[in-house]
This record gives structure tokens, sequence and C-alpha cells, in this order.
């Protein structure tokens, strides 16, 4: 019952920064707030993940793997899987005319794939972590 408390709990947080995002940011017929999510989401995922494996490895030494637990789907599935939204880009692509839902759809992913790599590999060299 934790696991599924901490995502609940993490997702409900995530969805509120998702909200209070595009209720900030100004579209000019781009949906920015959409893109800003799931780029910056992306990003912070590939950090949560480096950080998540020094956690593990740090409640194994120190018999904390309880909380430690609790972490990974906390950040990664529930607040981050709040924040960042594949069925609002879908239905965002869907309302575009052809060229700028294209255009989105692969700033989307290449931008995103890439916000991945940049904030997996800076926090592994930042920490210190091997791949």
């Amino acid at each position: 019952l934790q696991v599924p408390m901490a995502v609940a709990i993490g997702g409900a947080l995530g969805s509120l920064l998702r909200w209070g995002l595009a209720n900030g940011v100004v579209s000019d017929g781009f949906p920015w707030p959409t893109f800003i999510a799931n780029v910056s989401g992306s990003f912070a995922l590939g950090v949560v993940l480096v950080l998540g494996d020094l956690i593990g490895r740090w409640a194994q030494r120190s018999h904390r793997a309880a909380w430690a637990r609790l972490w990974r789907p906390f950040l990664a599935t529930g607040v981050l899987g709040g924040f960042t939204t594949f069925s609002a880009l879908v239905l965002e692509v869907d309302r575009l005319d052809a060229l700028p839902a294209l255009t989105y759809l692969l700033l989307s992913l290449g931008c995103g794939l890439l916000a991945y790599a940049i904030g997996n590999a800076g926090a592994r060299t930042f920490l210190g972590v091997q791949a």
C-alpha cells in the first residue's frame, strides 16, 4: 500500500505543477506548456534515475531500503508521470495543421530524448556515477 500511495501523492503534485505551468505560460498557437512540461520532465527523469541508483546503493549499505523503495515511485512515476503528458501531446498534434503538427511531434520527441540524455549524463558526471 505504501508504493501506490507514494505514486498517487506524487501524481497529484506533478499534475498540479503541470496545471500551474499551463496557466503561467502564454501560448501563441504553439502548445508551449505541454512541450515545456514534457522536455523538462524528460530531463528531470534522466537525473532522477541516476539519483535512484545512488539512493538504492546507499539504502543497501545503511539498511534503509523501506524509504529508498518509495523514493523512485514517488518522483519518477508519480511526480514526473503527473507532470509530463503524452495524451495532451497527441491531442494537440491532432488539433494542429499538418506541418505544425509534424514539427511539434518531432521537436517534442527529439528534444525529450535529448533532454533525458543530457540530464542523465550530466547527473552521472556531476555525481561521479558510472553507467
